[in-house]
């Protein structure tokens, strides 16, 4: 059985979610959404790095304070 990792990101809008959600959708990730929280789903440790690294999710998100970083989990 696969790990599955859930991804969370804090977007500064509910509208910088949306768009991000849909980004995701087309890269082929399952995503979840909430008002202003993304979550990704990801079969792959390498692609939840790359959303918690990477630049699609940083220009999406709230700020650059503890609670505004992307969090993966490992289920």
């Amino acid at each position: 059985m696969k790990a599955r990792t859930l991804v969370r990101i804090p977007c500064r809008s509910h509208r910088d979610a949306k768009e991000l959600a849909l980004r995701l959708q087309a890269d082929g990730y399952r995503v979840t959404r909430r008002w202003k929280l993304v979550v990704a789903r990801t079969d792959a440790p390498e692609d939840a790095a790359y959303l918690t690294r990477g630049s699609i999710s940083r220009s999406f998100r709230r700020d650059a304070s503890e609670s505004g970083r992307p969090v993966a989990t490992t289920l």
